[in-house]
């Protein structure tokens, strides 16, 4: 879900993936009309979906491709076809580059790995045929190994291909530019990376903060933002936002939440988190990096919300409902945070 720059639309795409059937779907709200101005069903779910700097092109992506609409007569292009899969998508700040994260298949270690799991196919396919059962090896741990990745870089209105970077990648959870668009960063299990977008040169490499719940499990970053001041802001997907002092050189804080949003600019954080004295969920609203609060919203107890999303200025804060056990109720919820 995202908010156009001048906060007018508000744009929600989705969709389910089972054994059976997979389907997306792209929905565009005009907030100030208060209807639905375009609405598309696709084959696949999407993963990412983002404004241009213009508000003139929505940006897509799904598992496998990249696709951008155009907001006058929604008329849509593919920009990018990955069958190896993507793994993070990123549109710069002033509307001329898209970064595209997927895996490094010219990679020698990918050509190994992709041999190994065929392998292994096809010693379990003949042992099926010989009609020997198949026992499950107690070390195995069922976890993947994982994979190098790399990120090619687009420009967004010609869908030439600008740039391919490489590094020590592994499992790209997200990528993303800084406000001013001067740097690309990509989030891996192995680290967190910076390029210069004039040289494509790296310019930085840290190490990624500790999971929130879990310090022995390896921390996949689902959100990166980096603010003006230099500094970063991560969010895993084990219910931790960290912050990054560039100048110290070192993690600073680790905040427990349900949901998290970071606006465009990195100004500002919205997230979702128990109160423990209330038992209730309360969506707390902070100036970044400042630690303290500067609004906070009762959700109550009953109150499911997923998919947060600030506008780019941060004004606006918008979310799905669920029920308990997850079931979407077909609810977006837009609140404005000004004050």
């Amino acid at each position: 879900m995202a908010f156009s720059p001048d906060g007018r639309l508000l744009v929600l795409a989705g969709g389910e993936s089972t054994s059976f059937r997979s389907r997306g779907y792209l929905i565009v709200w005009d907030l100030r009309e208060g209807k639905i101005l375009h609405r598309e069903d696709g084959r696949q779910p999407y993963r990412h979906v983002s404004f241009t700097s213009d508000n003139k092109r929505i940006v897509a992506a799904s598992h496998y491709e990249v696709h951008v609409y155009d907001v006058q007569d929604w008329k849509q292009t593919v920009l990018v076809h990955d069958r190896h899969g993507i793994h993070g998508v990123a549109l710069s700040q002033d509307g001329k580059m898209v970064a595209v994260g997927g895996q490094d298949w010219r990679s020698p270690v990918w050509k190994m790995a992709q041999a190994a799991q065929w392998v292994s196919i096809l010693q379990t396919l003949d042992e099926l045929r010989r009609g020997k059962a198949i026992v499950d090896d107690p070390d195995d741990s069922g976890e993947s190994l994982p994979m190098p990745c790399m990120i090619s870089v687009y420009d967004l209105v010609s869908g030439k291909s600008l740039r391919t970077l490489r590094g020590e990648l592994l499992d790209i959870g997200t990528v993303t530019f800084s406000p001013d668009s001067r740097i690309l960063a990509a989030a891996s299990q192995a680290n967190i990376t910076l390029w210069n977008t004039e040289t494509w040169n790296i310019e930085g490499s840290l190490s990624p903060p500790v999971a929130a719940r879990n310090a022995a499990c390896p921390v996949i970053i689902e959100q990166l933002s980096l603010l003006d001041n230099g500094s970063l802001l991560a969010v895993d997907w084990h219910g931790g936002v960290h912050l990054w002092d560039s100048g110290q050189g070192k993690w600073l804080s680790s905040v427990r939440y349900i949901n998290a949003a970071v606006s465009g600019d990195g100004n500002r954080l919205a997230m979702v988190a128990w109160n423990q004295k209330t038992r209730t969920r309360n969506l707390v609203l902070r100036d970044l990096p400042a630690e303290a609060p500067v609004a906070t919203l009762d959700l109550g107890e009953e109150r499911y919300p997923y998919d947060l999303t600030l506008s780019p200025d941060g004004t606006l804060v918008a979310w799905v409902e669920t029920e308990e056990g997850y079931r979407p109720r077909g609810k977006v919820f837009v609140y404005s945070m000004k004050h």
